[in-house]
């Protein structure tokens, strides 16, 4: 696979990248865990999820299986310049989905310009932003 932007981080490297390590807890914010970094980060990769960089933020991608069809949830996006590297990041992240036999990308979108940069990729934006590979 060759990814344009988008590389995976190691469950070390976010433990020992205080930059990484921010973003992880920014992306975190909504959520209500109780637990030691090193728990959150066994949590993330045990359910078959990778964190991604593109340099200037991450996003975590999970792979899940939805009745007959495998599905690429991408979520946890925090970070700088998201937009303005969406095409590279949607089209690693599309390879990635490919390689792994997943149908649909699906994800969640904080702002109206995401969920308009997706509809002119495809996407039925409802909650959450379904495409079809």
């Amino acid at each position: 696979m060759s990814f344009k932007i988008l590389s995976p981080v190691l469950p070390q490297v976010l433990l020992d990248n205080p930059t990484m390590k921010t973003w992880l807890a920014k992306s975190m914010q909504g959520n209500p865990f109780s637990c030691s970094e090193k728990e959150l980060i066994y949590a993330i990769y045990s359910r078959k999820s990778i964190v991604w960089t593109w340099g200037e933020g991450i996003l975590i991608t999970t792979l899940e299986q939805l009745g007959e069809h495998s599905v690429c949830s991408v979520s946890n996006v925090v970070g700088k310049n998201y937009m303005r590297y969406l095409d590279k990041i949607d089209h690693d992240v599309t390879m990635y989905a490919k390689a792994h036999g997943a149908k649909f990308l699906v994800g969640e979108v904080p702002s109206m310009a995401l969920v308009r940069a997706y509809e002119k990729r495809g996407a039925r934006t409802l909650h959450r932003v379904v495409r079809e590979i």
